[in-house]
């Protein structure tokens, strides 16, 4: 065997190996069942390079896509299902499917509130109809404008969510039967300890699920419907009572 060629294949086979075990615990964890019951299902795991978790809800709601869509849609429901949610407002509307929303986020005390500029962002799936809506944070969109609600935004004393991202998934399941999955990641910034956070993100996702699947069912929702493309994408609502 010729060992001057055998060196630089030895050498290779070590560096492959060292990079797999570097790049091993750089991976996001397996998901862990923290929560199941009353029909949700809450998980969490490790990120790499936060002490914060991550969490995944999922949960199935006896309600239309329509109807849930119409929760979703209504900002000034945000703190009547949204967990800690206050002060919601819309700050500009691109779209059907693209907004940016501003809201508070009501910290237990001594910890001060947070607030948040989400970008969310509707996508539908032209063969399942499945809907994902992704949210992300937007620290600075109201920097340089000068609207109303961005004044506010920029006059505000609390401490900016910078690091949040997350999405909805919606899939029909079967008639007026809606399987949701929400995941999301965030770190709130301050000095809030992170075992305080992680206690908090397993009871944000599961009352706000439940939550949701209590106000699906008032009436002004319930009477939402859809509008609908010729490809049967959705592009706004033909009945909106809210």
């Amino acid at each position: 065997m010729n060992h001057n060629k055998a060196y630089p294949l030895l050498i290779l086979l070590v560096a492959i190996l060292l990079i797999s075990i570097i790049a091993k615990p750089l991976q996001a964890q397996q998901w862990q069942q923290v929560k199941n019951q009353e029909g949700i299902q809450v998980y969490t795991r490790a990120i790499p390079g936060s002490g914060i978790k991550e969490f995944k809800a999922v949960t199935t709601i006896n309600s239309s896509l329509d109807s849930v869509l119409g929760v979703l849609n209504d900002i000034s429901a945000c703190p009547q299902w949204v967990y800690q949610c206050t002060q919601p407002a819309l700050i500009q509307s691109i779209s059907f499917g693209e907004r940016y929303v501003y809201q508070v986020n009501d910290f237990p005390f001594p910890s001060r509130n947070r607030d948040i500029i989400l970008h969310a962002k509707l996508n539908q799936s032209l063969t399942t109809k499945t809907i994902t809506i992704q949210l992300q944070a937007a620290p600075h969109f109201c920097k340089n404008q000068q609207t109303t609600i961005c004044k506010k935004v920029n006059q505000s004393k609390l401490v900016r969510i910078e690091k949040s991202k997350g999405f909805y998934l919606l899939e029909p399941i079967a008639k007026n039967k809606i399987q949701i999955t929400w995941q999301h990641h965030m770190e709130p910034g301050g000095n809030l300890p992170n075992w305080l956070v992680n206690n908090l993100i397993t009871d944000a996702p599961f009352y706000t699920l439940k939550k949701l699947a209590r106000i699906v069912q008032e009436s002004k929702y319930q009477k939402a419907k859809l509008k609908h493309n010729a490809k049967g994408l959705i592009i706004g609502f033909e009945v909106k009572s809210w």
